[in-house]
C-alpha cells in the first residue's frame, strides 16, 4: 500500500539539507520545497494529488512530513516560515551519506526526544485527547468549542 519507502524519505530529507547547506541564514519553506523538486524529482505517485483532496499534491506534504524527524533530532530548525540547518545537521548530512541510514538516525533521535515528553502529551498524540490542541509549551489549552480534556487513567477491577 505504501508508495514511499524509508529510503525515499531519507532522499527527501537529504534533498532538503542539500538545498539548505549553502544558505546559512536559511530559506523560506516554500523556496526549499520549490527547489527540492529539482534536487529530488518527484515520482509519479508524489506528483499526484491526494484522492480526497484534489489540488493538494503529495510531494510537498511528504517532504514536509519527512522534516519532522530532523527537527526533533536537532538538525533542522523551522522558525517564522524559514528553515535552517544546525551545525549538528550539517555534520549529520556530511557523515551519513546513505539516505536510509540518514532517515534511521533521524528517527532514532526523534524517538529519543519523544521519550522526554510528559505522559499526558504522548497520550494526546495517541488519540486519547482526540480533538484537543496543544499550545507551544506542550500544554493542552482551551479551544473555542470547549476545554481540552486530558486522558484519565481507568481504574481496574
Amino acid at each position: 500500500m505504501a508508495e514511499i519507502t524509508r529510503r525515499r524519505v531519507g532522499e527527501l530529507m537529504r534533498g532538503v539539507f542539500k538545498i539548505l547547506l549553502d544558505s546559512p541564514d536559511g530559506l523560506p519553506a516554500k523556496e526549499v520545497l520549490s527547489r527540492l523538486e529539482q534536487v529530488v524529482p518527484p515520482t509519479d505517485f508524489e506528483r499526484s494529488d491526494y484522492p480526497k483532496h484534489p489540488g493538494i499534491r503529495r510531494f510537498e506534504k511528504m517532504a514536509r512530513f519527512a522534516t519532522i524527524g530532523p527537527v526533533k533530532a536537532g538538525w533542522l530548525v523551522k522558525s517564522k516560515g524559514r528553515w535552517y540547518l544546525t551545525e549538528e545537521g550539517r555534520k549529520a548530512y556530511n557523515q551519513i551519506t546513505d539516505p536510509e541510514e540518514f532517515h534511521r538516525e533521524a528517527r532514532r533521535l526523534y524517538l529519543k526526544w519523544r521519550t522526554t515528553l510528559p505522559e499526558a502529551i504522548t497520550e494526546l498524540e495517541k488519540g486519547g485527547g482526540r480533538g484537543n490542541n496543544l499550545n507551544r509549551s506542550g500544554r493542552a489549552h482551551r479551544r473555542r468549542s470547549g476545554c481540552a480534556r486530558l486522558p484519565t487513567k481507568r481504574r481496574e477491577g
